[in-house]
């Protein structure tokens, strides 16, 4: 047996990060019965502390916000127990290490995988080097490998150079691939190595796959709704999302918190499991998240997507998948978008989208992506 270990953000309390960590783990794992694959349970202050359900000072709350805080706590743990029931129930991972524990670990591996996720954001990561396989230097026994890891952003500040220079170095890698265009641009930039481009995990795995975990939100059986998924402030997104409804005459629920709609319900709560039903089940989806795109993609729901946040941020993660796909006119925030009838016709007849076509494109990034991993760690 090969024993394969993966380092991401799988303790996130995040449906994205989550699942991209299952999905890793199962695609890899399926590509050979000679592949051992654990997730490496890497504990970092960088997402513990922030995702700790009693840790009011990551929340940096003004004073005046602090008791609303607290009055919410049972909900963090709420949420803390239904990924850690995920995590238990579908992974297999090393028992929990920080830092000062992870340099045996590499041992215990013929491959360590880093990725995907933003591990190479130094905002979220904080500049941990694990993310970039540190500990693994002077290992030679042991492949170094990066699948779909991101930075997070299009360009990287100047004092962050020389720190992504000298661990991101080809002579340190095995095989090196990223998640986004933009992302093998600052590598070459950085080091003249020119990284492969890859798809995001979740999308590895076939519709069929992500339908085996869904598990029922009973409020929602039985109801035809649309579902919004928003991960940053939206800007035209929740008033297109009004004008949908309007039209269809579909319910429309909020996944997860953030915005402060009272004539939109909030599904709070949600089970991993729950998550994918909800995107399963939804008639159509709006969203400005990159895994909210992913999912309406595997499930072939009608979307749209909002590519530019209320800060004016474009997403380059959710443009590059789109463009995989090869899919156009899904933007919301296109200036085209300022008047949105046709569109909201054209949504509500068929989505407009050629998923035949979508499918198509879909499984040849999917099979290249799976070819890098193959080679990657079975030679």
């Amino acid at each position: 047996m090969r024993r394969v270990g993966i380092l991401t953000f799988h303790r996130a309390i995040n449906y994205g990060a989550l699942l991209q960590a299952y999905a890793l783990q199962t695609a890899i794992s399926k590509l050979s019965p000679e592949l051992s694959v654990k997730i490496i349970d890497y504990r970092t202050h960088a997402i513990e502390d922030v995702y700790d359900p009693d840790n009011m000072h990551s929340a940096r709350l003004p004073a005046m916000d602090a008791l609303l805080w607290l009055a919410r706590r049972h909900r963090r743990v709420a949420a803390r127990k239904n990924f850690d029931a995920f995590l238990n129930a579908h992974t297999a991972r090393t028992p929990p290490l920080w830092r000062d524990e992870l340099d045996g670990i590499a041992d215990d591996f013929d491959a360590i995988v880093a990725g995907s996720d933003q591990i190479w954001n130094a905002e979220i990561a904080h500049g941990d080097a694990a993310f970039l396989l540190d500990f693994v230097q002077g290992k030679e026994n042991v492949r170094r490998v990066s699948y779909a890891a991101s930075f997070g952003r299009v360009s990287l500040p100047e004092k962050s150079h020389a720190f992504f220079r000298r661990h991101l170095s080809p002579e340190r890698w095995d095989a090196m691939s990223v998640r986004e265009s933009s992302a093998a641009e600052i590598v070459f930039g950085l080091t003249g190595f020119r990284p492969e481009v890859v798809l995001d995990p979740t999308v590895l795995l076939a519709k069929s796959d992500w339908e085996g975990l869904c598990r029922p939100v009973k409020a929602l059986e039985g109801q035809k709704f649309l579902i919004i998924y928003n991960q940053v402030l939206p800007k035209k997104l929740i008033k297109f999302a009004r004008k949908l409804v309007r039209r269809s005459g579909l319910k429309l629920y909020q996944l997860g918190g953030g915005l402060k709609n009272p004539d939109i319900p909030i599904l709070r709560g949600l089970t991993p499991e729950q998550f994918l039903w909800v995107f399963r089940h939804a008639e159509g989806t709006i969203v400005n998240s990159f895994h909210g795109t992913a999912f309406s993609l595997i499930f072939e729901k009608p979307f749209f997507v909002e590519t530019t946040d209320a800060h004016g941020k474009f997403n380059t993660r959710i443009q590059g998948l789109l463009e995989t796909a090869d899919i156009q006119g899904r933007d919301i925030s296109a200036a085209d978008f300022a008047d949105f009838s046709d569109a909201e016709d054209d949504y509500l007849r068929s989505g407009g989208i050629n998923w035949h076509l979508v499918q198509q494109n879909l499984d040849a990034a999917r099979q290249k992506s799976l070819d890098f991993l193959r080679s990657a760690l079975l030679g």
